[in-house]
């Protein structure tokens, strides 16, 4: 009897060195799993608002005379306009409209987003979409990098532009 109990305990130590081992097997594979890289860059609220800021900045751009810089959203609507009407309107320092808008918007995103394969951003998409009078639809559209599958995004609807912007991981 004294046999059959010494061989339950050791049994009984047996499982708990196999459940310790698994447990901590288990904390290293959740520690591994959770890298940097696997954490979405941001939320999609959070990418509403960078487009909200950037569509509120000054541009460069001043029309008519020099204090009257105007902001990245009224610039957009130049440019879509211009190209709508094959026009060339030009701001105040002789650039086209449209030259400052894709100046400055690839300064801004280039600035704010860091994109490449060592960063959680792999690569963004930029567009702004306007429907013209004549029923066409017109947009101006900026990408860098690489985009896969995991997206995330935000739209930003403002003077008849449809501006959207999103990000890849």
């Amino acid at each position: 009897m004294l046999r059959h109990k010494r061989a339950q305990e050791e049994m009984v130590g047996f499982v708990l060195i196999i459940l310790v081992v698994a447990v901590i097997f288990l904390v290293i594979l959740g520690i591994y799993a959770r890298k940097p890289g696997d954490i979405e860059p941001r939320t999609s609220g959070e990418i509403y608002y960078f487009l909200e800021s950037v569509m509120e900045t000054t541009s460069p751009c001043a029309l008519g005379y020099v204090p009257n810089y105007i902001k990245i959203s009224d610039l957009l609507e130049k440019c879509l306009e211009d190209i709508e009407n094959r026009g060339n309107t030009e701001c105040i320092s002789g650039e086209k409209v449209c030259d400052v808008a894709n100046t400055t918007l690839m300064q801004i995103l280039d600035e704010s987003w860091s994109v490449g394969p060592k960063h959680s951003v792999k690569g963004y998409i930029f567009e702004s979409k306007i429907k013209s009078s004549s029923g066409k639809g017109i947009s101006l559209k900026f990408n860098k990098g690489l985009c896969g599958f995991r997206r995330m995004g935000a739209e930003y609807y403002l003077g008849g532009i449809d501006h959207l912007f999103t990000i890849c991981s």
